[in-house]
């Protein structure tokens, strides 16, 4: 099975943005393998909401729910993620100031 590797990244607002999006054509599976919510702010903590949304049945269901951040750091989370085809990651933050950087094997 040929695996490939590459990154998703964004700028997180305080409503739910895609991170990620399963949909590379020949791709059986995703793995979220390494994910990272950084707070760029110097004073200012925040939070961070996680969720998967299911193409297959059409759910949201959150993974971290307001998580709290504190200034100028990172939150890391280190266990898979497994999505199917047209599954999606979304991630909000409580304000600007938070990143998402995530490592994604795509599996054919």
């Amino acid at each position: 099975m040929p695996s490939t590797f590459l990154n998703a990244h964004r700028a997180l607002t305080t409503t739910d943005t895609t991170v990620y999006t399963a949909n590379t054509p020949g791709t059986r599976s995703v793995v979220i393998h390494g994910l990272y919510f950084s707070n760029t702010s110097d004073l200012t903590g925040t939070t961070v909401t996680l969720s998967v949304y299911d193409a297959t049945t059409t759910t949201l269901r959150r993974i971290l729910n307001k998580v709290p951040i504190a200034p100028n750091s990172t939150l890391v989370l280190e266990k898979p993620i497994n999505l199917k085809p047209n599954d999606e990651l979304r991630a909000k933050s409580s304000n600007i100031y938070c990143e998402a950087f995530a490592s994604v094997l795509l599996l054919t």
